[in-house]
């Protein structure tokens, strides 16, 4: 089912495209979005599930949930480029033949929502030259069928050896006690806690990227607290960032992969819907940030 949202984006590299909808006003020159609107965006991608009709009975047999999977999804969207020139119609529709072999984040805003996906396009111009402009039929194919919201969620912790002053526990001899210190009011004075929340106000599950740096010459553990999973890392982490994706399952320290590395591999996700508390563990000192979007199919 097609629909006309406020306005849409399509970025590539540095370059965003701007498609007019509903609530923009009169537009001279550049890309409207028709009524023929936008397809694909609400409905489901295709179902990639196996059924296996019963021998005896009636239907098929029962398919548990972790095997009900989607494909990719496609977009497509109805444009006219117009202008007051034969000219000006041509450089409306040039940036989107433009993003032709760039990977492409595609962006759709609504009254409520404000969501986008990622994937690579093709676009297509009618040959028929009308007066007030050219039809043009843009697609985007998006391996991951999630759509993502624009806002990104952040949650941060901390382990429980950072130091901003005030009053603070410290070990001595395996005994904690607590004692005053002098104010920091500098960078890192704010003392993180060794735990955080991040929820996921969607449809689907969302998938986190969490990125440790700091100093943690042991690694770190990360537990999330509805389950007891961990996600566990075994080499020291400096203040080059370890990322941690939780959709790709993999780690990785400025875009190398160091996967080799996780001592336990229960990365954390989201229910659609809920939250997850999530702790760390590590002997060294350190920032842990979670980000996440809300995710809907």
């Amino acid at each position: 089912m097609a629909y006309v949202p406020y306005y849409a984006e399509l970025t590539y590299e540095n370059k965003t495209v701007r498609m007019v909808g509903e609530s923009e006003g009169t537009l001279t020159s550049g890309l409207i979005i028709t009524p023929g609107g936008i397809e694909g965006w609400y409905g489901t991608p295709d179902l990639k599930v196996d059924v296996t009709e019963r021998g005896q009975g009636n239907g098929a047999h029962d398919v548990d949930e972790a095997s009900i999977l989607y494909s990719a999804r496609t977009v497509t969207t109805n444009l006219s480029a117009i202008g007051n020139s034969r000219e000006d119609v041509q450089n409306a529709f040039r940036p989107i033949q433009a993003a032709a072999g760039h990977n492409v984040k595609f962006r759709v805003v609504d009254s409520r929502t404000d969501t986008y996906v990622l994937g690579h396009i093709s676009s297509e111009v009618s040959p028929e030259w009308i007066e007030w402009g050219n039809v043009v039929t843009l697609t985007v194919v998006c391996p991951r069928p999630e759509r993502l919201s624009t806002v990104t969620r952040v949650a941060s912790m901390g382990s429980d050896t950072g130091d901003g002053g005030g009053l603070v526990f410290d070990t001595v001899d395996d005994v904690r006690y607590l004692h005053l210190t002098d104010l920091s009011f500098g960078p890192g004075a704010i003392r993180l806690s060794n735990a955080c929340t991040i929820s996921n106000t969607g449809t689907s599950t969302a998938y986190p990227v969490i990125t440790a740096s700091g100093d943690m010459p042991g690694g770190l553990v990360i537990t999330n607290g509805a389950t007891g999973g961990q996600l566990g890392y075994g080499q020291p982490v400096r203040w080059q960032p370890v990322t941690f994706d939780s959709r790709s399952r993999t780690a990785s320290v400025a875009g190398v992969d160091v996967s080799r590395a996780l001592t336990s591999r229960v990365f954390p996700t989201i229910p659609a819907g809920g939250s997850i508390s999530l702790s760390i563990r590590t002997d060294g000192k350190g920032v842990v940030r979670v980000e996440s979007h809300d995710t809907y199919i």
